[in-house]
């Protein structure tokens, strides 16, 4: 898997917003004719190599559900979303410019992080019939217009869309048109973002990882930079996968990192930064790194090639992580699994 795309749907209650991601995405949300979806739900599908993780919200401006939360709900809905399908009738009432108005407060909350609010706003308009459609699109491009032109430096539409809009007429449900509209607009533009490179992000790990973060500042109510939030993180990733790693050249669960032996099914390779290459540690780059150790090193490899080795190849033992300690028997520990497996390079039955 190389990419993880978020699509989601926001509305009012009872706009088929579930209905919608169902024909469009193959999810299976519940649907009714009255409200059904309570709270968030999502679903995962592949399209090809891609991840698409699919979040089906409750309708906004509910009795059940605060103007604060709605706001809350519409900024993790834009920022990490790169396809959101947003459910409306066709007239632009006092219920939808209260909507957008919520919008607009919740454009500075989360914010400096490249990541972030990159996606398309697909405004589906319901139950429009094919006369119709030009006269609904023009009505609500120049209500549209009107929010950009009343606020150019700082709106909903450019913050938290980076101005990425489409405005669509979907026919009436259950009619042949509404099907044959779905796969030549929403389909149409959801496979084109899926297929152009780079769009989302790089794994679902890193994926998970800002949603995590986007989560926590919410609840938390830490309108902070995104920066500060993710340089924690990835510090504190780090501090719980170097036991493993320098142990076994792996990723390690980290409840398993002081067995006496892990089973190699539960390594997981290393790999580059923003890639799916696995990192290789050449003794030309760690003498490059180190020039200090350069001679010992270069004299080790005349022994035994030390490119030959893969780095997961050898099991230090958790002793080897206890970086505070340097005690005799560490050293011991180390200096007998690398002859054992020098041992094993000279194809020489194993010293027990």
């Amino acid at each position: 898997m190389d990419d993880a795309l978020w699509l989601t749907s926001m509305g009012k209650q009872s706009t088929g917003k579930s209905y919608f991601l169902n024909h469009l995405a193959g999810t299976s949300f519940a649907i009714s004719g009255s409200r059904c979806t309570d709270g968030a739900w999502l679903s995962l599908r592949f399209v090809s190599d891609v991840l698409l993780v699919v979040l089906d919200f409750e309708g906004l401006g509910s009795f059940e559900r605060s103007e604060q939360e709605d706001i809350f709900l519409s900024v993790l809905n834009a920022s990490v979303s790169l396809f959101t399908v947003f459910r409306m009738e066709s007239r632009f009432d006092k219920d939808i410019d209260g909507l957008f108005s919520r919008f607009q407060k919740g454009v500075q909350l989360i914010k400096n992080d490249p990541r972030l609010f990159r996606g398309l706003l697909f405004m589906s308009v319901i139950d429009v019939n094919m006369n119709d459609r030009l006269g609904v699109v023009n009505d609500l491009a120049a209500k549209l217009n009107a929010i950009f032109e009343s606020s150019r430096e700082q709106n909903f539409l450019t913050e938290m869309y980076a101005g990425q809009v489409t405005i669509n007429c979907t026919p009436p449900f259950g009619t042949v048109e509404y099907y044959q509209s779905m796969e030549n607009d929403a389909a149409k533009a959801l496979l084109s973002i899926v297929r152009e490179a780079a769009t989302g992000f790089s794994t679902g790990k890193a994926f998970l990882d800002c949603l995590r973060i986007v989560l926590a500042k919410i609840s938390m109510l830490d309108w902070t930079s995104m920066d500060k939030s993710t340089q924690y993180l990835v510090i504190s990733d780090v501090k719980q996968k170097l036991p493993g790693i320098l142990r076994t050249g792996c990723h390690v669960p980290q409840t398993l990192v002081a067995d006496a032996t892990i089973s190699s099914g539960l390594k997981e390779s290393v790999l580059q930064v923003g890639t799916r290459d696995k990192l290789v540690v050449s003794l030309t780059a760690t003498c490059q790194a180190y020039p200090g150790f350069a001679t010992k090193c270069m004299a080790l490899n005349n022994v035994i090639l030390l490119d030959t080795i893969a780095d997961d190849a050898i099991d230090f033992g958790f002793d080897v992580t206890a970086l505070e300690t340097r005690s005799t028997k560490q050293i011991h520990t180390t200096l007998v699994a690398l002859f054992k497996l020098s041992w094993r390079k000279w194809n020489l039955a194993d010293p027990d």
